[in-house]
């Protein structure tokens, strides 16, 4: 009797949790993730126009920081630079 008393307890416990666990509340904050589309210049759009949508390439010409070595002083390539190597690269 007292297992079958805890099996009911327990029942009741997962069922009411069951009912205040799924609310359908709205965030109070705004969130932290960008809702707006990203602004392309015009290179980013020959890019995606000749390499993304194609091949489905990621050309990565902006300084990651994620993806660098800290112990020595980096500075991102000129965007003219950049322009030029991605021609050179489709056409050879």
């Amino acid at each position: 009797m007292k297992k079958f008393h805890i099996v009911v307890l327990l029942g009741f416990l997962l069922l009411g949790a069951g009912f205040f666990a799924c609310s359908e509340d709205a965030p109070n904050e705004p969130t932290i993730f960008p809702t707006t589309p990203v602004k392309r210049n015009a290179f980013e759009q020959w890019l995606d126009k000749n390499y993304r949508n194609p091949y489905n390439i990621d050309f990565k010409y902006k300084l990651e920081d994620g993806e660098t070595n800290l112990t020595y002083n980096l500075v991102p390539a000129d965007s003219a630079k950049t322009a030029k190597l991605a021609i050179i690269t489709k056409f050879r």
